[in-house]
């Protein structure tokens, strides 16, 4: 589609016409019949059948567009290209995107300004700026066939749901699981639910989880140990309960660690503290009442106290902890 033509349904709001808007096309009718066929390898049936759902009018977009997909003896490089296209599609139908000022005629998923394209034309970077409105106020299950990704950022867009991503096996629905390449992935200040699904664990590339000012629940899996380049984790302001998992002493890398506004009981390890002593965990926000008593300098800092470094509140007896400076993710 051509930025001229983008634009303007964006202004009319009419991108894709409604299928029974349609004049009958036998030629399209096949089209969409192998269209269908080679997309539900990829993406939910049910959903492809849904005349209202994004995914549904996405597909439509390319019949319009008639783009070639592939063939069943294409290489998996050639299909997924295509997929990437289609997902783009459907971030485009579901949040309207903004075209960018130059659209690759070669590469049309790369033609908006919330994406990014590495030099193969692989979609790296999904950016939901905070000056913009999406429209559905979901993530679309396709995002997680953009294979190549390394960062989602999708803050303050006041999304529900779930958390995108949780399949573990391609039979539950598009692709299984998250790109294995994401490196940053912020979904703060939303209005998400439900728990931390287990494929976010297996994320070792992961540097920088942000879920923080959402409504998540659930406990803290002690699989998070089993993300070893976690520099931030910040998930305050949510609805986790339970303990908090020793496993978070595995993250060797981690500098930015935000627990606190959640219902956790129970201390943060030795193995934490020790390392705000050194200045290697720069900042350690968690929640409790009161600190009880006085605490050797190395003590497990209970679940409900505040430090950072240089402070320590916890180690005064009855004073209510004050809110540690908290860091800054960008």
């Amino acid at each position: 589609m051509s930025v001229a033509r983008k634009k303007c349904c964006q202004r009319e709001n009419n991108c894709t016409p409604p299928a029974g808007d349609l004049p009958v096309d036998p030629q399209r009718e096949e089209y969409l019949r192998g269209l269908r066929a080679f997309l539900t390898e990829y993406a939910a049936p049910d959903a492809l059948d849904d005349v209202r759902s994004s995914s549904y009018k996405a597909m439509l977009r390319l019949a319009i567009d008639q783009a070639s997909y592939p063939r069943p003896d294409d290489s998996d490089e050639i299909r997924m290209a295509f997929v990437e296209r289609y997902s783009i599609s459907v971030l485009d139908v579901h949040w309207e995107l903004s075209p960018a000022d130059i659209v690759p005629e070669d590469r049309p998923q790369c033609g908006f300004s919330e994406i990014d394209c590495d030099a193969d034309g692989h979609v790296t970077k999904v950016n939901l700026r905070y000056d913009i409105s999406v429209k559905i106020r979901t993530i679309p299950a396709e995002i997680c066939l953009l294979r190549h990704s390394r960062e989602w950022i999708l803050s303050r867009q006041q999304l529900t749901g779930r958390i995108p991503c949780a399949q573990q096996t391609a039979d539950d629905g598009p692709a299984a699981g998250f790109p294995t390449t994401l490196n940053v992935l912020r979904l703060d200040k939303n209005q998400l639910t439900g728990t931390l699904p287990p494929t976010l664990f297996s994320l070792t590339a992961l540097t920088s989880l942000v879920l923080d000012t959402n409504l998540l629940s659930g406990t803290l899996s002690p699989a998070i140990g089993n993300l070893p380049a976690l520099e931030i984790l910040s998930l305050f302001d949510n609805h986790f309960i339970g303990t908090v998992p020793d496993d978070l002493e595995r993250l060797t890398r981690l500098e930015v660690l935000h627990l606190d506004q959640n219902n956790l009981l129970g201390c943060c390890g030795p193995g934490l503290c020790a390392r705000t002593d050194v200045g290697t965990l720069k900042y350690l926000t968690v929640d409790c009442e009161l600190a009880a008593a006085p605490a050797p300098r190395n003590a497990s800092v209970p679940v409900g106290a505040t430090t950072t470094r240089g402070s320590r509140a916890v180690h005064r007896r009855s004073v209510p902890v004050g809110r540690a400076k908290r860091a800054v993710h960008m």
